[in-house]
């Protein structure tokens, strides 16, 4: 669990920071109704953890109990099988959620989101893990 809630707190960073940087103007940065790299930066962090946390931790370990219950003896498998799953099961959550709420072209770009922030939480996992392996 500590695995997850730290790769869920690197990639709020990683992409809050890359998102920052791509969507900050230094020209708009002087103008009063303009917020700083910092506020942006922050409040990024916070709405990204806030769906790591509260929607796709939970489908993650959803998704890890199931395939090491279901592909036990097959790892050559599990890779292949959880990167799927991890993209698959959120995005198709997400779209079953949000088309009561938003019409189809804003629901398909959440649905987009959601599936590239799973995947990297997906790849972020993957190298906590290799790195905890090679420290043993």
């Amino acid at each position: 669990m500590f695995r997850k809630i730290l790769a869920c707190v690197t990639a709020a960073v990683l992409i809050s920071l890359v998102a920052t940087a791509l969507n900050y103007n230094s020209e708009l940065a002087k103008s009063y109704f303009y917020y700083s790299f910092i506020r942006q930066f922050t409040v990024g962090t916070l709405i990204i953890l806030s769906i790591y946390i509260f929607y796709l931790v939970p489908i993650s370990i959803f998704i890890d109990r199931f395939v090491s219950i279901k592909y036990r003896h097959k790892t050559s498998e599990i890779a292949l099988i959880s990167f799927l799953l991890y993209s698959i099961i959120p995005s198709s959550l997400c779209f079953i959620l949000l088309i009561l709420f938003f019409e189809l072209k804003r629901n398909l770009f959440f649905t987009l989101i959601i599936a590239a922030l799973s995947i990297f939480l997906w790849i972020i996992q993957i190298l906590i893990s290799i790195r905890v392996k090679k420290n043993k």
